[in-house]
């Protein structure tokens, strides 16, 4: 886990650096032309970079429906497992305790859904893929203070 949230950590830091050279954070002197508009907005447009876009990207990721509908349907086969076959089927934590209900359907649905879940990506990978790809978009249009 900590080395995820480490390899985000990086690709969030690669990703500002970038957004850092492209709005010339380091150029304050230049009054002419974009530069002025920059200058006007370096405030703003730092609050973006160091604040905002991780905000928008965690939010987002919080808001996957996909993620979201999966935990759902766990939850639903669950309470829906509980009711019909007993509570002595699932524990608490979602693991099958009685392998004598493994072969009813609903349970078999039940154990696919939970497997299906537990194979997705975590939110942290996720964020690192999201910010490589927008380094690797950025990256694309600016080369060495050229867009």
């Amino acid at each position: 886990m900590q080395q995820n949230q480490n390899k985000m950590s990086e690709s969030l830091q690669k990703l500002q650096d970038l957004l850092q050279k492209l709005f010339r954070a380091d150029a304050a002197d230049l009054d002419f032309g974009i530069y002025r508009i920059i200058n006007y907005r370096r405030d703003q447009l730092q609050t973006f970079i160091d604040e905002d876009l991780p905000t928008i990207v965690d939010d987002i990721l919080n808001a996957d429906a996909v993620a979201k509908a999966a935990q759902q349907k766990v939850e639903d086969t669950a309470q829906q497992i509980r009711q019909t076959l007993g509570d002595n089927v699932i524990d608490t934590s979602g693991h099958l305790i009685n392998n004598a209900f493994e072969n009813v359907p609903m349970v078999q649905e039940y154990l696919a859904a939970r497997r299906k879940l537990v194979t997705q990506h975590p939110i942290n990978e996720r964020q690192d893929d999201v910010y490589n790809h927008l380094y690797t978009f950025f990256s694309r249009y600016y080369d060495n203070g050229d867009f």
